[in-house]
């Protein structure tokens, strides 16, 4: 069976999205590879068509209602195929283990040598190109797990469409309904971008409740400004809005924000004080151009680390946070935050921190109050002495194999198999057009 029938099946009705005339019409997978060997398929699975148990779905009004979210859907699926496909899990293991490596090598190159400012500074940076290519892998894994939450999102709100439509006695009432709460300078601002383009858009303080979808396609956006309304939460289809550096989301009610704000990759600065977040998504960092965060006034206890995984104990930042190398200035006040991750002190070019009003643990409090450099420079040398540990204690358990000789084997195999993938993440980084996927039925 299908992991998301109704998107497979909606893009199959939509006619913008249909196949090439003469193609064969078959169920399948748009999340799965087709079979290598035509010749040789693979055992027939149990057929399982949307339409018999949701039958309301061949009403093309309801069709036509789930054409926004299925766009949003394809734009992303045409992102990452630019990219490259998704990393096994050896390679990921395999480029954090080599980044462990080269950071225990660079701290004890520095430790144990005098060397001078300048072969200290030469020494770093050939430890950062070293670390590219597996920072790259690691990217590429999080950009796939970022769109596959999108995508187990849309097949959720696709459901829900369905079943507003159903409830509504048609399929245009959910929409209607919608529509009421669509603020008329929102409506007007909607208007003008489909006439010229737009780069800034200011609606602070109007009253806002709901943003349409539709607002995702405003693809010229630079800036965004929806501070002080009553918005409850923000559409997936943010990620369309591909130039956008600023936005601006403080003092609303937004009590989360989508997965899919980790797809705006050119995003420099993101305000959502004052709001009423527990978490923010582990997606934001895949944010790496961020260069301003401010979440103060929220009620942060954690950002959770693995989607999906068991994380309501955790009382810390993860340990992706150190990803944000160009973030310059923080604010996480008025929190519940306990500890920074050991990765903090990566974040060469933070300038500002506000950790007031948190129960910080670690760092300690002495080190919290003598400024933002002593707390990069306690959390650096932190996590040395945890990566030393580690290494130390993966030396004393390895048994056949030790974990070098290992790494020393797969690093010519991971730097063939990723190559690719850093050259695809770079032109994308630098790309200014919409990026659209000419076949979207066909298989991912």
């Amino acid at each position: 069976m299908e992991s998301i029938p109704i998107i497979t099946y909606t893009m199959n009705k939509l006619p913008s999205l249909t196949r090439p005339a003469g193609a064969t019409v078959t169920a399948f997978d748009i999340e799965q590879p087709p079979p290598i060997s035509p010749a040789t398929p693979p055992p027939a699975e149990p057929f399982f068509d949307p339409s018999v148990r949701m039958p309301a779905l061949t009403d093309p009004n309801i069709i036509s209602e789930m054409r926004s979210t299925v766009a949003d859907v394809s734009q992303t699926r045409s992102i990452l195929k630019q990219l490259g496909p998704r990393p096994d899990h050896e390679s990921v293991d395999t480029a954090k283990a080599r980044l462990a490596e080269i950071e225990v090598r660079l701290a004890n190159d520095l430790d144990e040598i005098n060397l001078s400012e300048s072969d200290g500074e030469d020494s770093k940076k050939e430890a950062e190109k070293d670390k590219e290519i597996y920072k790259a892998v690691i990217a590429l894994d999080e950009l796939h797990e970022t769109y596959g939450k999108v995508l187990a999102e849309a097949e959720a709100k696709l459901e829900r469409i369905y079943a507003a439509a159903v409830a509504g006695h048609g399929g245009g009432d959910e929409v209607a309904e919608g529509s009421e709460e669509v603020n008329e300078d929102v409506v007007r601002i909607l208007q003008e971008a489909n006439q010229k383009d737009v780069e800034r858009i200011d609606l602070s303080d109007r009253g806002v409740r709901f943003l349409p979808e539709a607002f995702g396609k405003i693809r010229t956006l630079v800036a965004l400004n929806l501070s002080v309304n009553q918005l409850q939460l923000i559409p997936d289809s943010i990620a369309g809005l591909e130039n956008l550096e600023e936005l601006n989301l403080s003092s609303n009610m937004l009590e989360s924000l989508p997965e899919s704000i980790g797809l705006l990759l050119n995003l420099k600065t993101l305000d959502v004080s004052s709001n009423k977040l527990t978490a923010l998504p582990d997606s934001i960092c895949s944010c790496r151009s961020l260069v301003e965060l401010n979440a103060s006034f929220n009620k942060l206890t954690y950002l959770p680390t693995n989607i999906g995984s068991n994380f309501s104990d955790l009382k810390e930042l993860p340990e992706t946070f150190g990803d944000l190398i160009n973030l310059q200035d923080l604010d996480i006040s008025n929190n519940q935050i306990h500890a920074l991750p050991n990765t903090f002190g990566q974040l060469k070019n933070l300038r500002t921190l506000n950790l007031e009003e948190n129960p910080i643990v670690i760092p300690p409090k002495e080190i919290v109050n003598s400024g933002v450099e002593a707390v990069k420079a306690y959390m650096a040398q932190r996590r040395v002495d945890l990566l030393a540990e580690e290494e130390a204690r993966s030396k004393l358990e390895a048994n056949e194999e030790t974990p070098l000789g290992w790494l020393t084997r797969s690093t010519s195999w991971l730097k063939n198999s990723v190559v690719g993938a850093t050259q695809s993440v770079s032109g994308y980084m630098g790309a200014h057009e919409s990026n659209r996927d000419p076949a979207v039925n066909q298989q991912y």
